[in-house]
């Protein structure tokens, strides 16, 4: 009995190990050291780094409408240590998803009573989406490390509120951590919000009300990182309005549900009304989530479990609400764009853990006769399997797309003093008229 346990942990084991070792080989065949997009941002401060120039200013300059401080600093560093080879930098973004992949396997041991099947089925669900293909941009384009780091902040923080360290710590340690996620992505002052729920009702005995100088202390941190966020920040002209939302609500709820429903449809733009519909659906079971969690909230115990899956994934459906306000401008389409995956997988990932927790929960409850009720976690998986597949395999012809277009630039301006008139690729420089003057 025992060599047979053994034998199926090594096989859940091996099938947990799968996406990622996929996704390394994905990056190690198609990676190319070239940057671009928006990383050729970085090369001033490679510039100034090397002159000795380089002050806290231009490292902490907006980029859009980013503050990514500490991204800046890693990729100066690490671009000196490499000769900025950006595959370093990709492999950054894989070893953040990796530790973002532990984070979310610790936090099923602390929040699922006694582990068991029920949490490695959640967690193999989940490494599949967090190691998704549909994240192909982010993989492939060094410079997304940004929108990685908050969340794994976000699940750091809150494996430190499950922790047995002292409140104080906690708070100490956590605050820490949303100050790097605030100053990482333009998402990540969200770190502060949805973290905090946790801390207060694990980082303290007696909760809110014995908790006043630590909710002060939290209080203005969060204050201090919005004034210095935004302090001199600059709405970029090329941008689309904030206002598109508020002028075209219909088209931003489509746009917000898409966003969130992408994960599983891949960046295909003839499936964002199916994406919209898998949004919506996942919007009515996190609603539902929460509503399971106000039902049962004389169960301490199931309300300790429940409580960090649902600030993941309200850290999705928030960042989904900032970016529909930002972005709609550019058209419901736009939703469906690879890099905001890495934001909008985690509503999934929390549903996963969310529906695992409850199952267990009513599984001693059950009659004999329900058995529908009994395989509505099979069936839910089965058709997210099936749509992570669907979703693969676009994202899998994308990366084919996106690799031969970069291989494609990075030839062009190899000749650049030759071509220079007939080569300047919109997505390799803001202004290809100087594109050869900037190279040279």
């Amino acid at each position: 009995m025992l060599q047979t346990e053994k034998k199926t942990w090594a096989l859940v084991l091996l099938v947990g190990m799968l996406p990622p070792c996929l996704i390394g080989l994905m990056i190690l065949k198609y990676a190319i050291d070239f940057p671009f997009s928006d990383q050729w941002e970085i090369v001033p401060l490679l510039v100034k780094k090397a002159q000795g120039t380089l002050t806290f200013s231009d490292l902490f300059a907006q980029v859009n409408e980013y503050r990514q401080f500490f991204p800046n600093l890693i990729f100066v560093y690490l671009g000196r240590l490499t000769n900025w080879d950006v595959r370093y930098e990709m492999l950054a973004s894989f070893l953040t998803a990796c530790a973002i992949s532990r984070n979310v396997y610790l936090l099923g041991r602390k929040t699922f009573q006694g582990g068991g099947a029920g949490q490695m089925f959640a967690f193999l669900l989940s490494n599949l989406l967090i190691f998704s293909p549909a994240q192909y941009e982010n993989w492939l384009m060094g410079q997304q490390l940004i929108f990685f780091i908050p969340i794994l902040c976000i699940t750091t923080c809150l494996l430190v509120s499950y922790s047995n360290l002292s409140a104080q710590i906690k708070f100490a340690v956590c605050a820490l951590l949303s100050v790097v996620s605030s100053f990482s992505s333009a998402n990540g002052l969200l770190c502060w919000i949805v973290v905090f729920p946790a801390l207060a009702e694990f980082g303290i005995q007696g909760g809110l009300k014995k908790a006043k100088w630590p909710t002060a202390f939290w209080v203005a941190g969060f204050a201090g990182c919005v004034a210095l966020y935004f302090y001199g920040f600059r709405r970029q002209p090329y941008l689309p309005s904030t206002s598109e939302a508020f002028a075209h609500p219909l088209s931003a709820v489509a746009y917000f549900l898409a966003w969130l429903g992408a994960p599983l449809t891949g960046n295909n733009r003839y499936l964002a009304p199916v994406a919209a519909v898998i949004g919506l659906v996942l919007t009515v079971l996190f609603i539902s989530a929460w509503l399971f969690r106000v039902r049962y909230s004389g169960d301490r115990a199931l309300k300790r479990s429940l409580t960090c899956w649902l600030m993941i994934g309200t850290y999705s459906f928030m960042t989904a609400g900032l970016v529909t306000l930002g972005r709609l401008g550019y058209g419901v389409n736009q939703s469906l764009s690879s890099r905001y995956t890495t934001f909008s997988l985690y509503l999934i990932v929390s549903l996963i853990h969310v529906g695992m927790i409850a199952r267990g929960r009513s599984k001693a409850k059950l009659a004999k006769g329900t058995r529908l009720r009994a395989t509505r976690p099979l069936i839910a998986a089965t058709a997210l399997v099936v749509l992570y597949m669907l979703a693969s395999a676009i994202s899998i012809r994308a990366i084919y797309q996106l690799h031969t277009r970069v291989m494609q630039e990075k030839a062009c301006l190899l000749f650049v003093n030759v071509i220079a008139e007939a080569c300047g690729p919109p997505d390799v420089t803001a202004v290809p008229d100087k594109l050869a003057e900037r190279l040279n």
